[in-house]
């Protein structure tokens, strides 16, 4: 029997990031090609911007006071016939377990996974200045080869970033630009100087 004050899970806890990713990979896994399940995807993301913009809707959605029939005549009510039967059968299942606080985790770890499954990787390109067109076609050309995949190029502007461009790619980062350049050589002139005075 469920308690009236079901609590709902945050992305931010760890125990919910695994479970929202346990429900992107399930998600994934029964959809049968690529292009099903970037419907899905795109789906997802329209779900999590409506989330943003409309006041009070993801409050409602993850009320804690709402009893499971509550909760599954909303997402019926709100969501039926207005998206796919795969993402309404999710919103159901997250609906029945008191999870629709999940949905951004899931639909960011759904488009991970499938960026995963397509051979895209995820890179974030910061340089002093915006990137034109030519210069993320060269970025991305340059990236292309060396993870011998298919790079999602995000880009950021940082004027601390002194020329060149600092890649992160997952948990790696690669460094090319001129602030650190100089850094590394202030810090070995230092290193040199106390090694000259001992």
């Amino acid at each position: 029997m469920e308690s009236g004050g079901a609590q709902v899970e945050s992305v931010l806890d760890p125990s919910g990031f695994l479970l929202a990713g346990a429900y992107a990979e399930a998600l994934l896994g029964v959809l049968p090609d690529n292009a099903s399940a970037e419907e899905l995807a795109t789906e997802l993301s329209a779900l999590v911007r409506l989330l943003d913009e409309v006041d009070g809707f993801e409050g409602l959605l993850t009320a804690a006071l709402l009893s499971k029939a509550q909760r599954m005549a909303l997402v019926d009510r709100v969501f039926d016939g207005r998206c796919s039967e795969t993402l309404l059968g999710l919103l159901g299942v997250l609906a029945r377990n008191a999870r629709l606080g999940l949905l951004r985790g899931v639909s960011a770890r759904f488009r991970r996974l499938l960026d995963a499954r397509e051979g895209k990787v995820e890179v974030f390109v910061t340089t002093a200045s915006p990137l034109d067109d030519s210069d993320r076609a060269q970025v991305s050309a340059a990236l292309r080869e060396a993870l011998r995949a298919e790079p999602i190029v995000r880009a950021r502007v940082d004027e601390n970033v002194l020329g060149g461009l600092v890649v992160r790619v997952g948990d790696r980062v690669f460094d090319a630009s001129l602030a650190t350049q100089l850094r590394r050589l202030k810090k070995a002139i230092v290193s040199r100087k106390l090694k000259a005075t001992t």
